[in-house]
């Protein structure tokens, strides 16, 4: 008996993922993706590998609001993984803002995969996406428009889906002229 597991998947903005935590799944032997014909003979890649979750999570803490860009929180990540996904502790304000940059070193690129970056914020509905092309440094602009709920203890958290060619490097600044417009 077959299992339809599309209602797992997510579009972000250059590629489709499915994630899926094989506990959940334990009676599956086989899994077989289908990708229904188009116009045209249209090439795909298909990406696939197996984790433990906690080994590509990393957690930090935010730097003070009052730092004013002067401290710094850094990850590296090393990793040759698709995915990684950094947890920000005690970012749960709306007066909070950050600059978040993230810079990709790549080894030698054997294909042309962009890098996405997804900003999740679990008690609310603004997610945010940023695409690039790798090697790249880039800057995200965190910040929260609804405060984390009294009762809620989730964290909010970014998500990379990489080049398992390149490294990674992010750096948490406090953004003074962001927590003044917040």
């Amino acid at each position: 008996e077959g299992m339809d597991l599309s209602l797992e998947s997510e579009l972000l903005p250059t590629f489709k993922i499915v994630t899926l935590s094989l506990n959940h799944y334990l009676n599956l032997s086989h899994i077989i993706v289908y990708i229904p014909r188009t116009n045209g003979n249209k090439e795909f890649t298909l990406h696939c590998e197996f984790f433990p979750e906690e080994s590509r999570t990393a957690t930090t803490q935010v730097p003070n609001v009052f730092s004013f860009g002067i401290s710094a929180s850094k990850v590296d990540l090393t990793s040759s993984g698709l995915m990684h996904t950094l947890q920000l502790q005690d970012f749960n304000q709306i007066y909070q803002a950050f600059t978040v940059y993230v810079e990709s070193k790549c080894h030698s690129l054997t294909e042309e995969l962009p890098s996405v970056y997804r900003w999740h914020i679990p008690w609310s509905n603004e997610d945010s996406f940023t695409a690039v092309s790798v090697p790249s440094s880039v800057e995200i602009s965190a910040k929260l428009h609804v405060a984390r709920p009294v009762n809620d203890s989730s964290v909010s958290v970014l998500h990379l889906y990489t080049s398992r060619d390149c490294q990674y490097q992010i750096t948490i600044r406090t953004s003074f002229f962001q927590v003044l417009g917040q």
